[in-house]
């Protein structure tokens, strides 16, 4: 059984089922016909029958007519009346004695005498009475004769009919019996063995989906409720799923991790570096300096660009400004700073002060990192004049979009792909227990970025340790 295709497994049963049907079908047909054919026997003979019993009647009608012609001879009203009838008379005998449901049930010698009766008894204005009484009485105990002969096979024939249905009927019912009883049998013997292979094969693989998972489950949602052995299945392969989810999400994290690590090496070799050597020659310069003030100011402003340089990494790596001045201020003060770089851009910022009254400082971070990324990715791509960041309740709910009038971008498609800052975003938005999204912008053209956040914000301490694993992107 399990060396059939599965889709030949499942359809052997209704196979069981279906081919005996067919094979009932057939055989009851089959056994119609017979009762359909000698029921059109019996219908046959019937049919002879009545043509005699109209043809007894016409000739019982003629003879009574005949006489009254030969009483009323004067009387040429009363006799017109009397011809019509023996006319109408003649023609049901002529019709019924030349019927093809008598032709086969009667002799030849019958017929002959049918013919001579038709041609002595026929209507024309010459007719003979007598000749045609006397024609007509030898017809009429023929008549009887061959109606209770022909009467006597129809009854016959209909009890044997009835015999060989009611035979039929019986046979038929025990071969339906039989067979249904049979195909029955067979089909949930067929069933059982296929239920039990399929039982068999599914805890084989869920077997196998129980070897990946063991390692560890927890934290594992079960989707489902557990009905049967597919329900099972489906469970742990949607938490190998996700379990698979994670790992590439911990690769992205790893990799950005990465990214960040080189990025701020590049900064502090490009900036720091070069800073401490130049630091380096002017000490050496001023020693054999004629104005050591000056050298003494060119050094001073050189540890104050290193000072500054320093601390704006610092502040990049972890925002001490959002325990100080908030979400808002430090916002602002990122963007103020970024846009020492760019020029002919307005910024719009504002963000209600229940709000950022009622996040820990964990959501403020995130949300502050969140927007950078989003602004980066502004100022990087957008080639806008200007963006706005709202951050305000509506219906409820805190509600915060970045929003610009720059190119645009096909976010349908870009989101899939899954570039490191859009996942970034994605991974924090999904701390924040919400989703990020990305629409048209109010302006003319550009994008606008949303997060809705529940008015009850959690902070979840699980989510904690993610900073040190998330690296920031500005």
């Amino acid at each position: 059984m399990r060396s059939l295709p599965l889709n030949i497994q499942i359809l052997a049963a209704p196979l069981a089922l279906a081919i005996p049907i067919v094979f009932i079908l057939i055989f009851s047909l089959i056994y119609l016909n017979d009762i359909s054919e000698q029921n059109d026997t019996v219908r046959e003979w019937a049919r002879a029958t009545d043509q005699l019993k109209i043809a007894k009647s016409a000739t019982y009608q003629m003879q009574d007519i005949l006489n009254e012609l030969s009483k009323y001879k004067a009387d040429s009203d009363k006799r017109e009346e009397l011809f019509f009838n023996y006319i109408e008379q003649s023609q049901f005998l002529a019709s019924s004695l030349t019927s093809s449901d008598i032709k086969g049930k009667v002799s030849t010698k019958d017929l002959s005498l049918f013919s001579q009766t038709i041609k002595s008894t026929n209507y024309s204005e010459d007719i003979n009475i007598l000749s045609s009484i006397k024609a007509l009485q030898i017809l009429s105990p023929k008549l009887d004769y061959i109606y209770n002969i022909l009467q006597s096979k129809k009854r016959a024939l209909y009890i044997n009919s009835n015999q060989d249905i009611t035979q039929i009927t019986s046979k038929l019912t025990n071969v339906v019996i039989i067979v249904l009883a049979s195909a029955t049998l067979i089909a949930l013997i067929i069933a059982g063995l296929v239920s039990k292979n399929l039982k068999q094969r599914l805890a084989s693989i869920s077997q196998q989906a129980s070897s990946i998972l063991q390692a560890d489950s927890k934290g594992l949602i079960n989707i489902n409720d557990k009905h049967d052995e597919l329900d099972e299945i489906s469970n742990k392969l949607t938490k190998m799923s996700q379990r698979l989810n994670d790992s590439i999400d911990s690769e992205n994290i790893l990799q950005a991790a990465e990214d960040e690590r080189q990025r701020i090496a590049m900064d502090i070799h490009d900036q720091f570096l070069s800073e401490i050597t130049q630091l380096r020659r002017e000490i050496d310069q001023s020693h054999n300096s004629d104005d050591p003030q000056r050298q003494l100011k060119n050094i001073d402003n050189t540890l104050e660009r290193l000072n500054t340089d320093l601390r704006s990494l610092i502040n990049d790596l972890f925002p001490h400004s959002l325990d100080i001045l908030g979400l808002e201020a430090s916002i602002n003060d990122y963007i103020s700073r970024k846009l020492s770089s760019f020029q002919n851009i307005d910024f719009f910022i504002q963000i209600d002060d229940d709000i950022e009254s009622s996040l820990s400082p964990k959501q403020c971070l995130h949300l502050y990192r969140i927007s950078i990324e989003v602004i980066n990715n502004i100022l990087k791509h957008a080639h806008c004049n200007r963006f706005e960041l709202v951050f305000k309740t509506i219906n409820s709910r805190s509600v915060l979009t970045i929003e610009d009038n720059g190119c645009g971008f096909d976010f349908t498609s870009a989101e899939p792909i899954g570039h490191i800052g859009m996942l970034s975003i994605k991974q924090r938005a999904s701390i924040l227990d919400t989703k990020a999204t990305w629409q048209a912008s109010r302006f003319s053209t550009g994008t606008c970025f949303k997060i809705v956040l529940n008015q009850e914000l959690k902070n979840d301490s699980a989510h904690n340790s993610l900073e040190d694993q998330t690296p920031a992107y500005v």
